[in-house]
């Protein structure tokens, strides 16, 4: 089926896939601390820019009806972070980094982006725009060195295969392939005739990319969701307080979290080992005897990242930031059963690994979770095919 594209959403449809293949490939060439793959934040900025045209003509922000408006509670963030940030810098006698600007705007420039697409594209369109996002990233995928097609046929490869290391894993694509999975795993089960086969090929694509791509919580989640599709209504509603419990759960278990890692709580856990060295990292903020003066300024006295975004976000700044930073995201996710999943299992992946300088991550997730928690495929008049569930009244369906 032909999907055709009015003017006004070429000012989406067009950026974006340049930002795609920008973004996947410069960080497949130069990797992520290069100096050259920088050229991602200024594509990406310009293409954020580009989206506004039609947001700002078609006068969506004034509109009671628009869709996705939770994504704002991260310009929230984005200012709670300046203000302590600010205020960090202060305290030792110093200005802000330029670092801390950049850190900040990988957070709500992915918000800004996902509401743009989500009120200026159908779900129609942006479910196209996810199809090819996906082969793009199946491309990029093949190209990378590790993985050619001469190498992942290779049958000696596939030998030495073994749960601990895999010539299949991908840290520039997995986490895209699984929001892409996230996304084709609900939408699949919209009552359309016309694509149900199409989206059930591109749920399992995307899924088993992920799989190739072995980061081993990706895989853990992508496999439990498959499991919970046959167990509970993912298409149903959970309290509002959940919310509030899940930022509160976050917030505790990151400081518990950092106590581990920092071999204060389980001494007889090999922390090394559990956490991948990510110990050591944090240890190199000893070292150079850090004080924070601003989110992200780390970075810049130990040259790398920590690895663990809420860890970063409760040392560089405070436990009110974190927590303000949890209840934000999840106020997004809202109290939709299937979003507040995913949301969970960014934050688990926040926890223990990093995702925020992943940009392109975010941007699907964001218009997947923004785009099933504000209802828009009801908007547009499609419906959740109800899955058999073996514990229907576990989560029920149900407006407030």
């Amino acid at each position: 089926m032909k999907v055709k594209f009015s003017k006004i959403k070429l000012w989406i449809i067009v950026p974006y896939l340049f930002f795609v293949i920008v973004y996947l490939f410069s960080l497949m060439k130069y990797g992520m601390g290069n100096d050259n793959s920088r050229i991602r934040y200024y594509v990406f900025a310009i293409v954020v820019v580009l989206a506004y045209i039609p947001v700002f003509k078609k006068n969506i922000l004034l509109k009671k009806n628009g869709i996705g408006k939770n994504l704002f509670f991260i310009l929230i963030v984005a200012f709670v972070f300046f203000a302590v940030s600010v205020l960090k810098a202060s305290e030792q006698g110093m200005f802000v980094p330029f670092r801390t600007y950049v850190q900040i705007a990988l957070l709500f420039m992915p918000a800004l982006y996902a509401f743009s697409i989500i009120n200026i594209l159908s779900l129609k369109d942006i479910i196209k725009l996810m199809e090819i996002t996906l082969f793009l990233t199946i491309i990029v995928y093949f190209c990378d060195a590790d993985h050619t097609p001469d190498k992942f046929f290779a049958i000696d490869n596939w030998k030495n295969l073994s749960f601990l290391n895999s010539f299949t894993e991908s840290s520039l694509c997995a986490e895209v392939f699984l929001q892409l999975f996230f996304f084709f795993n609900f939408y699949k089960n919209l009552e359309n005739k016309d694509n149900s086969r199409k989206l059930n090929f591109f749920c399992w694509l995307s899924f088993i990319f992920t799989i190739l791509s072995f980061k081993r919580l990706a895989v853990l989640v992508a496999c439990l969701m498959l499991l919970l599709n046959n167990i509970i209504n993912l298409g149903g509603k959970i309290s509002k307080k959940w919310i509030w419990i899940f930022a509160i759960i976050f917030t505790i278990l990151t400081v518990f979290y950092f106590k581990f890692v920092n071999g204060e709580l389980f001494s007889d856990i090999d922390v090394y080992k559990f956490t991948t060295g990510r110990d050591y990292i944090l240890s190199l903020w000893k070292r150079y005897h850090y004080t924070s003066y601003g989110y992200g300024s780390s970075m810049l006295i130990i040259g790398r990242y920590l690895e663990m975004d809420l860890i970063q976000i409760l040392l560089e700044l405070n436990v009110g930031s974190l927590f303000i930073f949890c209840l934000a995201y999840f106020k997004v996710a809202q109290h939709n059963v299937y979003t507040m999943i995913v949301m969970t299992y960014i934050f688990l992946n926040m926890l223990t690994a990093s995702s925020i300088p992943y940009s392109l991550g975010w941007i699907i997730a964001l218009v997947s979770i923004s785009s099933i928690s504000s209802d828009k495929y009801v908007k547009e008049g499609y419906t959740f095919k109800m899955q058999p569930q073996r514990f229907k009244r576990l989560f029920s369906y149900k407006k407030d």
